[in-house]
């Protein structure tokens, strides 16, 4: 793999509708496509079946967000991340219940729950190992096998003892 850094004044959205780019994995479509470029578009253009059927195979789902603690605080008060964990579990549920309560204003987002819900279940962010083991495997293996990482790391070796069986009863 080369690793190139762009120039100053230019931008991925510039590089990639000048085709000087073939492509982008990015959190927010590109400028280009937004603004309706003929000569950027997605790579799946029915990418939600696409994503679906992915995880349907595999029962992997991109992780989103990780919480790190620092060392020395999780040291001082081992019991910070079992408590952050469950904090964050149930803000999750306070902001769920407002969608299943139809407070969203957003047209179509209670189908978009719906559909979602049919294909990852309930529960469509799952915290803990369990739940999420098929992508926390393939994170080490891909961290690993791309160079990320020196070694495959286990599951118990990146989460802290108290978080292991956390939301395995669930």
């Amino acid at each position: 793999m080369r690793i190139d850094n762009i120039a100053k004044e230019e931008t991925l959205d510039g590089l990639l509708e000048q085709g000087k780019l073939d492509a982008l994995a990015v959190t927010s479509p590109p400028r280009p496509f937004l603004e309706g470029s003929p000569v950027v578009q997605r790579l799946f253009p029915n990418c939600r079946e696409v994503e679906a059927e992915y995880y349907r195979q595999t029962k992997i789902f991109p992780i989103m967000h990780m919480v790190v603690i620092r060392r020395a605080i999780y040291e001082q008060e081992p019991s910070i991340a079992a408590r952050l964990a469950q904090g964050f579990e149930a803000a999750k549920q306070l902001a769920f219940e407002a969608y299943e309560e139809g407070l969203s204003s957003l047209p179509w987002v209670n189908l978009d729950l719906e559909y979602a819900q049919q294909i990852l279940g309930k529960d469509v962010y799952p915290y803990g190992i369990e739940k999420n083991r098929p992508t926390l495997e393939a994170a080490t293996l891909y961290s690993h096998e791309q160079g990320l990482t020196k070694k495959r790391f286990a599951l118990n070796e990146i989460f802290t003892p108290e978080t292991l069986d956390l939301f395995a009863n669930d």
